[in-house]
């Protein structure tokens, strides 16, 4: 079938959006398993990875599942006595925002726009008439 014609994703050659998804929660595995290693600034990059797939399928589970990881992730290591020790000490109040804490702030913000709206978003502007 010529490229003109393709009328799915998979007939152009992109993946459905199930399959996006899987890939990022594939992405969060190995982001556990870099995590569990040491390899914090890898499972950073991990996260990202996912944190793109979820925008980019529109899976606002999986976004926010990355926001909790980052997070969660963050908070290990801020208490761990080895890892954390000197890194976190005053970066808040000298206005560094670690690397987990961007991710999970970027993860809120997908989280928020994947939400469904109550309402469709169609604003009408009343316009008053001068006599």
């Amino acid at each position: 079938m010529p490229q003109d014609q393709a009328t799915s994703p998979q007939d152009r050659g992109t993946p459905p959006h199930d399959t996006i998804s899987a890939l990022g929660v594939e992405l969060l595995r190995l982001n556990l398993n870099a995590y569990r290693l040491g390899h914090h600034g890898l499972a950073h990059h991990l996260l990202s990875a996912a944190l793109h797939c979820a925008q980019a399928s529109g899976d606002r589970v999986l976004a926010e599942g990355i926001r909790q990881r980052a997070e969660d992730q963050r908070s290990e290591l801020k208490r761990s006595p080895v890892a954390g020790r000197g890194r976190f000490e005053g970066t808040r109040d000298r206005g560094i925002v670690t690397m987990f804490d961007s991710v999970a702030v970027m993860a809120a913000s997908v989280s928020q726009r994947l939400q469904p709206r109550s309402s469709p978003g169609i604003f009408v502007r009343r316009v008053r008439r001068i006599p």
